[in-house]
């Protein structure tokens, strides 16, 4: 939450500089994404990493999206052995953008230790997007 909430601030407090980049604005609406999902995803993440679960979660997911024509956290949560892997990897390609396209703001080689478990992959996620929030304010400070 605190990152976000940087982020928010940093936002609030250059709006007029962001609206004058495209880059900027990119980079600002993706690491909104990464932070939401990062977010919703840390609430599913007590996971059993079972792949026949995943995939029952999976048909779950889809039977009410297609029955129900809606997703909240509840369905969500009811799929969580998809759901937290579609957030985090959301996540992790919205990183991946970031890093490509302004590498003053997230350096790739943060991304590539994601470790052993899906946990360990949330929490390089959320230690790259803290970091690129910051390197994102540094940049925006120097307006």
């Amino acid at each position: 939450m605190e990152t976000s909430k940087r982020l928010f601030l940093q936002i609030s407090t250059h709006m007029e500089d962001i609206a004058f980049s495209i880059e900027l604005q990119e980079i600002a609406q993706d690491l909104a994404g990464v932070a939401f999902s990062l977010w919703r995803s840390v609430f599913l993440s007590d996971l059993n990493g079972d792949i026949a679960e995943q995939m029952a979660d999976l048909k779950t997911f889809l039977g009410n999206l297609i029955s129900n024509n809606t997703i909240a956290y509840p369905q969500d949560k009811n799929a969580k052995e998809f759901t937290f892997r579609y957030y985090l990897i959301n996540a992790e390609l919205r990183l991946d953008f970031i890093a490509r396209k302004m590498p003053a703001i997230l350096d790739r080689s943060v991304l590539e230790k994601k470790g052993t478990d899906a946990k360990d992959a949330w929490t390089t996620a959320q230690g790259a997007l803290t970091l690129a929030i910051n390197n994102f304010g540094e940049i925006l400070s120097l307006f």
